[in-house]
């Protein structure tokens, strides 16, 4: 018969709501307190779950997994303390010889720390086979107390990397205390919470601590975004651990920062975006990192007996809806937001949308009413949708699997079947737009937002991924993932560049560096769910520039371009993954491995028998090009720190510039041939101009028109005063409702002008003037690139 632990009986009594503590031992070390017995169990359910909710059969394995891990760990543990250096295991050495020996040391010591973390797990586990074995608990013990008697402790140099000593090994060694705080032996507790303080003495600030001179990051400085949290969970679980509430209620307070929107630098921006490193948009995998550590918190925070209402944290529960949300479409998380994570194997789509699910998991037994029903059926569909990789098969938190089972069995929580949603992201150049069955997305950079980052090894030929790389979803789940490695990165799907050779991480534009201060213009605006976008586009070296735009509909995505300056300029028209026996057709005629497609190009078919997804583009004007068709390999060693092959078939169609400086075409996903044909014959669209002065584009079946004005100019019914984005739509009773920006956020103000005459029905924010001529004036104060939405009737 399974016997159940202290520490189980505690998480159950804990997450019941029930207040009393059960007897037993203690490590004391301070009084015993019931009140942090707690909050502490409520920490250990989400590593080794609830025992009121039913364990699955993924739970078990990851049970079995870990079993199996530690016991091979606790075999080949090295239990003589004459040669420390040696480590805790051979294939983890703790040398400190050379200069290169205390580089790595941080990391090897964080490794160490992760294995004696699976081990505790193992230890608390009820089905576990090494269930509060006494041997596993003499190895636990006996590799804390050596990492603590020579490495991690009061007074050591932090060598190498400061992430490990601060934020990495601090967070694992506090988890393992929790788990076993009542089986270890008090004084090793105490020692431990000494050196976690000295490493990480306060909840703002990191590289405090006397040892951080000797690392990568020698000076303190205040921590922000991601980092903050991390900084908050090191501190509050030490807190729990020596029963003190001042140090809890220290951290707490430090948390809001967090939440609070900024305007500039690392954190949430008001209009869902997430910034870290400056300039760099990272809403999946540094925002991933912070989302957790907040719903771990935030759970451990209410949990607390002691501890007021946590009203102000309450803004994170619609970011789920604004920062988050947005870019999950069938568990993938778009990697436009995903930074230097695309190199890795761990960063790779599914994998992060899944984490970030995971995160949003903590959140759903808090959230309000009114966000509860909306973050249920968010989480329901991403999950259940997602059938090439199950969200499932490798629990992150025990607890969180337990609660997305039980979400998914209620059948009150509807899954989101009809997406129809467009929106911007103008704080850091980022652009979404959803339909039922498929989304694109668009990644820009300008003189605010960074166009790609490649530090510590990692993205290494990131050069073009915010250079106006579209990006296209669909039912090909797999299309992302592994794509990185193998892509063509000097042809990226959506950008107009040049066939030159580029070295690593060259043409970093980035706020700690040197920023592409002459791009302005890159932004866009939205109508409902409609949207449009422009870039001002100049290339890393100042050889290139270009005027692009996107016009995105219900079935279509116009794309222009013109001013394109370098006749050997190529815009690539797409990049796409493919299986082998995918059929691709270059004005009907089909293209192959060994008979690739050069020529005036129409029309470009991309289609897979019995796969419902296919792409088609219509170039509007007929422009000279190149499509192949080929398989290729690639490792991601050549852009990254891991080392993995991968395969993948591709696509790539490429529009020549040298007897043209203009593109036009529209993209149809997933629509049918009849629907492609139809465009070709009897048009929907319209460009009514593609010149140096406006691209614009009306869709005469939505009555919608979209105008990017890059100066002052006329198109159609309007005419601009200065720089601006409109998306105007006629209704019924001829009144036009009108959404306008500046996406260079240089003027306090824009004036347009219609052919005909018109006056104000809606202005809910009273920001229109209108002049004597007949124009308007709109007052564009603290609105940072957002649209402003109104409504004007003829006079």
């Amino acid at each position: 018969m399974v016997r159940q632990s202290l520490l189980a009986l505690t998480i159950t009594s804990a997450l019941l709501g029930c207040n009393s503590d059960s007897a037993g031992t203690s490590s004391d070390v301070t009084a015993p307190d019931s009140k942090f017995t707690k909050v502490r169990a409520h920490w250990a359910a989400n590593y080794i779950g609830d025992a009121s909710l039913p364990f699955d059969d993924q739970l078990t394995q990851a049970t079995a997994n870990i079993s199996r891990n530690a016991a091979q760990w606790m075999q080949q543990f090295q239990s003589s303390r004459t040669n420390v250096n040696a480590g805790l295991w051979l294939d983890l050495p703790l040398a400190t010889a050379t200069e290169q020996d205390k580089k790595q040391l941080g990391d090897q010591l964080y490794k160490s720390y992760q294995r004696l973390f699976t081990m505790a797990q193992a230890y608390q586990l009820p089905k576990s086979d090494l269930y509060q074995s006494v041997e596993l608990l003499d190895v636990i013990t006996e590799g804390l107390a050596i990492l603590n008697q020579h490495f991690y402790k009061v007074g050591v140099e932090e060598w190498g990397n400061w992430w490990h000593w601060q934020l990495g090994i601090s967070r694992v060694a506090n988890n393992i205390l929790v788990l076993m705080y009542q089986e270890l032996p008090a004084s090793l507790v105490t020692n431990y919470i000494d050196a976690i303080e000295y490493f990480v003495p306060n909840p703002t600030h990191l590289s405090e601590g006397a040892g951080a001179s000797a690392s990568s990051m020698p000076r303190p400085f205040e921590s922000t975004g991601a980092n903050r949290v991390q900084n908050v969970q090191v501190v509050l679980v030490r807190a729990l651990l020596a029963n003190d509430q001042d140090a809890f209620q220290t951290a707490v307070d430090a948390l809001e920062p967090v939440i609070t929107f900024v305007e500039s630098g690392d954190g949430f921006y008001s209009d869902g975006s997430f910034i870290q490193h400056t300039d760099i948009p990272y809403n999946g995998s540094y925002g991933n990192e912070l989302l957790e550590g907040l719903g771990l918190l935030l759970g451990t925070i209410a949990s607390a007996p002691w501890n007021e209402q946590t009203e102000q944290y309450s803004a994170i529960y619609s970011l789920l809806l604004e920062a988050y949300a947005p870019f999950l479409v069938d568990g993938r998380m778009m990697d436009m937001v995903n930074g230097r994570a695309v190199s890795r194997l761990s960063g790779q789509n599914h994998k992060i949308g899944h984490a970030v699910l995971n995160s949003m998991l903590f959140f759903i037994e808090s959230a309000p009413s009114n966000v509860k029903k909306q973050l249920q059926s968010v989480i329901k569909t991403n999950i259940e949708n997602d059938t090439f990789l199950d969200f499932y098969a490798n629990p992150r938190f025990f607890r969180n699997q337990q609660l997305a089972r039980q979400l998914a069995g209620d059948t009150t929580v509807n899954m989101l079947t009809d997406r129809r949603q467009h929106k911007q992201f103008p704080a850091m150049d980022r652009i979404i737009h959803h339909r039922p069955d498929w989304s694109f997305a668009i990644a820009m950079h300008s003189n605010r937002v960074g166009n790609y980052e490649c530090i510590n090894g990692e993205n290494l030929k990131g050069w073009y991924s915010a250079d106006g790389v579209t990006y296209l979803y669909n039912q090909q789940l797999d299309h992302y993932t592994n794509y990185w490695p193998v892509v063509d990165p000097y042809h990226l799907t959506g950008t107009t560049t040049i066939d030159s050779s580029r070295e690593n991480c060259s043409g970093q534009l980035r706020g700690d560096g040197k920023r592409q201060d002459q791009i302005q213009w890159s932004g866009g605006t939205s109508l409902d769910q409609y949207g449009i976008a422009g870039f001002d586009f100049t290339n890393w070296d100042d050889t290139l520039s270009a005027k692009k735009s996107w016009f995105m509909f219900d079935e279509q995505i116009v794309a222009l371009g013109s001013n394109v300056t370098n006749p050997a300029a190529l815009t690539n028209l797409e990049n796409r993954k493919i299986i082998a026996s995918a059929q691709v057709k270059a004005n009907g005629i089909s293209v192959e491995p060994s008979a690739s497609f050069e020529g005036e190009l129409e029309r470009l078919d991309i289609t897979v028998d019995g796969q419902n997804n296919p792409i088609s583009y219509l170039l509007l004007n007929p422009q000279t090009a190149t499509v192949t068709k080929a398989c290729r390999s690639g490792n991601y060693n050549t852009i990254g720190t891991n080392n993995a092959a991968v395969n993948a078939c591709f696509t790539q169609a490429e529009l020549k510039h040298d007897s043209s400086d203009q593109y036009q075409y529209v993209l149809f996903p997933n629509s049918t041939k009849s629907v492609v044909d139809r465009e070709a014959i009897a048009p929907l669209i319209h460009v009514l101009s593609n010149s140096e002065n406006v691209h614009a584009v009306e869709h005469t079946q939505l009555k919608l028109v979209g105008l990017n004005f890059w100066q002052p100019g006329q198109a159609g019914a309007v005419e601009a005063f200065s720089p601006m984005s409109m998306l105007y739509r006629t209704n019924s009773d001829q009144s036009l409702t009108v959404s306008i920006s500046d996406p260079t956020r240089s003027s306090l103000s824009v004036k347009f002008k219609f052919d005909d005459t018109y006056i104000t029905k809606g202005d809910l924010e009273n920001r229109i003037t209108t002049n004597n001529d007949g124009s308007f004036t709109i007052d564009l104060t603290d609105l940072q690139g957002r649209s402003y939405q109104f409504a004007l009737i003829k006079e």
